[in-house]
């Protein structure tokens, strides 16, 4: 079964098509983490699984967060959880968004006191975010272009459109942590001791939070096999493009 994409959106994320997650191999799993590492957001739809299904699909991406920051957003029983819903917030709502910062105007006030509208924008639509002085002056350093950030602040309705009053502004860190495996794929009959001290001395020169697993292939079966912790790496095009030129263009999942 070939993994099928639809691409979102200019900058990042992709949808995941015709897919049953709950129906997943270890194998194939390794194709839907790269597709992770691409595009850097996946979405599935449709999915008809419980909430174990959901929190166990998920942790094979890695650690999930329990979201003791947003009490009223996680689901009362299942904590990893956040409940998304199109209802309208209340005029003041406190609320924290997520997204990719797609445009930014940088404006004057009539005293002259700098501030900025950033457009934070997700797979599901875009949301304008105003930094007034006072809190554009302590967040201006971040502000940018094509970064991921993180929002707090009120919500504002006003002649039909939704806008927020930004108070806080944070770039969380989505290239470190523990993060879904990196899959090796390997022929059973070039498995060498040799060859398995190049794969660790590669494996080494890329130190991170990543688990590795290795895949022994022969014609008709494949083992899955986890590598040591302390070989956990950084997943990065770097260690690709080292993997594949010591094992070939197909040897990642």
């Amino acid at each position: 079964m070939a993994l099928k994409l639809r691409k979102l959106s200019h900058a990042l994320g992709a949808e995941v098509c015709d897919l049953d997650v709950s129906k997943i191999s270890e194998g194939f799993f390794g194709e839907i983490y790269q597709a992770f590492l691409d595009h850097g957001i996946l979405l599935f739809r449709n999915q008809d699984i419980t909430r174990e299904q959901h929190i166990e699909f998920s942790r094979r991406f890695g650690e999930l967060d329990r979201h003791d920051a947003l009490p009223r957003d996680r689901h009362p029983d299942y904590p990893e959880l956040l409940l998304v819903t199109n209802e309208p917030k209340p005029d003041g709502t406190q609320v924290i968004i997520a997204g990719l910062i797609t445009g930014l105007q940088i404006k004057r006030t009539k005293k002259g006191d700098l501030w900025a509208i950033a457009t934070v924008e997700d797979l599901e639509g875009a949301i304008e975010c105003l930094f007034f002085p006072s809190s554009y002056a302590t967040v201006a350093p971040l502000l940018r272009t094509d970064v991921v950030c993180v929002v707090r602040g009120r919500v504002s309705s006003r002649d039909d459109a939704v806008s927020v009053y930004a108070q806080e502004l944070t770039l969380p860190d989505i290239k470190e942590g523990p993060r879904g495996p990196v899959v090796v794929n390997l022929p059973l009959a070039r498995a060498t001791d040799a060859l398995a001290e190049e794969i660790k001395r590669v494996l080494g020169e890329h130190p991170g939070a990543t688990e590795v697993h290795l895949k022994l292939t022969q014609p008709g079966r494949s083992v899955l096999m986890k590598v040591d912790d302390r070989l956990r790496v950084t997943a990065s095009p770097a260690l690709f493009g080292d993997l594949k030129a010591l094992l070939g263009p197909s040897c990642l999942s």
